[in-house]
């Protein structure tokens, strides 16, 4: 699955929590944050086939993002929120990628994964396209409701504009 889709549900996550800007931030950066183990793209193709999927994407790694994006905020009711911003990245990926998860790495490198069981035209032609629809509805629903997109901390105009447009489509059906 796309890392921006993990980041953008992150995001959503923190809104559940009703967090505040920078508890949302810290959640979207831990819906990421397991794909650091896929930086090894920028070295070699084979980097990232054998370390995608290792030290990023297991429980352990999980509980210490949440931890250090928890203390980054000052805030402890942001670590449950951040935990399962993290944790809806792996049920993401077991759920929409033929590559499995190693949740309990580097204690067991038993992988998780619906795949071979669902076939991989219905994961990335049914399941993925499903998840972005649903994500980006999402994410333009609390940009009208809550006046709230994950750019709201770093690029104000595309923020605005996302408002602009949620607004738009929601009271058009009224």
């Amino acid at each position: 699955m796309n890392p921006l889709i993990h980041a953008a549900i992150g995001w959503l996550v923190g809104n559940l929590g009703r967090l505040g800007r920078r508890g949302r931030l810290a959640c979207l950066l831990a819906g990421a944050s397991p794909d650091v183990d896929g930086l090894p793209i920028l070295y070699s193709w084979d980097k990232f086939m054998e370390i995608h999927h290792t030290f990023g994407h297991n429980v352990f790694f999980g509980l210490f993002i949440s931890s250090l994006l928890s203390a980054a905020t000052r805030e402890r009711r942001v670590w449950p929120w951040a935990l399962l911003a993290f944790l809806a990245h792996l049920v993401c990926d077991i759920i929409g990628t033929n590559w499995a998860v190693p949740l309990f790495w580097p204690l067991s490198k038993r992988g998780w994964t619906i795949w071979p069981s669902v076939s991989d035209r219905v994961i990335y032609g049914v399941i993925d396209p499903f998840v972005v629809v649903l994500v980006l509805f999402a994410l333009l629903l609390v940009a009208a409701r809550r006046e709230r997109t994950p750019f709201e901390s770093f690029w104000p105009r595309g923020h605005e504009a996302l408002v602009r447009l949620g607004r738009k489509l929601f009271e058009a059906g009224r």
